[in-house]
């Protein structure tokens, strides 16, 4: 069966001094099965993860890894599965949301092709490392992987614009990288009783056409499994039908379309890396959140995929748009209650 989990970062609330282990224990509290969480890694952790204090100094993933707030979230007895969208950095180069790799070419930073995606590769190794030796025996897996990577691929936030075709080998050169750093690390490493996979993470699959990374990367890159922010298939509006059975019906439909196109360059695990819908913007009384979760749950199932992570803990847009599963007066949100149900 599928497993869910809440994804933790760059929430507008609460504000105190601890808003990452906050956040940790908010999910855990939804109930004793709450075991997946997923956090992200990159150079301006301190804006994604605000009023947090606890830091010490953090250059590097291992940094941010064994920094004290981070390290009391993955290290949690209860977090068995822990994804972590990692945007590496090294000296001279700090990777966060989009970046021009793929359209300068490897020579960000000012360093040779060589010198970056060997910067790239250790961040990767390094990383995978400290996770392999610090919590061997703890039963945990670790999932690394990159954000939304036809957003990146496209270094645009608009799915009609056109990626270049060296684009595409640009990016795989690196996410080859980051896969090459992480076997390192597995191969070097004497470890029993934990895991550290490299994933890809899609968000455009659905387009009918252009240059896509499901498409384009995954015949290029070797994964041990495919994320997908799935934003694409919970579209809100008219194309529900009007009922609930009609948009689970249009859900599925897409969840299956999906599939079928991973398939077909690709047979590794699949994952939902991000789904959810904005409680304040949709009409819950004919689309009860409860119901399109359930949905993508079966579903998922059905497809034999493993996990499902709902998008977020505490909503990270102004409004707030009601992308959360704790609301800012602290209730629970209509994902909430149905999160504390799957987890009791």
């Amino acid at each position: 069966m599928i497993k869910p989990g809440v994804a933790h970062v760059a929430g507008l609330y609460p504000i105190s001094a601890s808003f990452l282990t906050d956040g940790a224990t908010a999910i855990k509290g939804l109930g004793p099965n709450s075991d997946t969480v997923k956090v992200f890694f990159s150079s301006d952790h301190a804006a994604k993860y605000p009023n947090q204090t606890g830091w010490g100094t953090v250059n590097n993933l291992v940094d941010l890894a064994s920094s004290a707030p981070m390290a009391a979230v993955i290290g949690d007895a209860q977090f068995t599965d822990v994804f972590i969208n990692i945007f590496p950095w090294w000296a001279g180069f700090e990777a966060e949301s989009l970046t021009n790799y793929w359209v300068n070419g490897v020579t960000t930073g000012l360093v040779s092709p060589a010198t970056y995606l060997a910067n790239e590769k250790t961040a990767a190794q390094n990383l995978a490392t400290y996770l392999l030796t610090t919590y061997a025996g703890t039963g945990k897996t670790f999932f690394l992987q990159n954000w939304e990577g036809d957003w990146q691929l496209l270094n645009s936030f608009v799915y009609t614009d056109v990626v270049n075709p060296w684009w595409v080998d640009r990016m795989a050169s690196v996410m080859n990288a980051r896969r090459d750093g992480i076997a390192a690390a597995r191969a070097a490493s004497s470890a029993v009783g934990v895991t550290v996979k490299f994933g890809l993470e899609v968000n455009r699959a659905l387009d009918p056409g252009g240059r896509r990374v499901h498409r384009d990367l995954l015949p290029l890159v070797q994964t041990d499994y495919v994320s997908w922010s799935a934003y694409e298939a919970m579209t809100v509006g008219a194309v529900y039908g009007g009922s609930i059975a009609l948009a689970n019906a249009y859900i599925a439909a897409k969840m299956r379309l999906f599939h079928a196109e991973i398939r077909k360059y690709s047979d590794v695990p699949i994952v939902i890396g991000e789904y959810g819908w904005p409680e304040l913007e949709i009409d819950t009384t004919t689309y009860p959140i409860g119901s399109l979760i359930q949905n993508v749950l079966d579903v998922g199932t059905e497809l034999g995929w493993t996990h499902a992570i709902y998008w977020q803990i505490y909503d990270n847009e102004a409004g707030p748009r009601g992308f959360y599963i704790v609301k800012p007066d602290t209730t629970l949100s209509l994902a909430g209650v149905k999160h504390q149900a799957l987890f009791a």
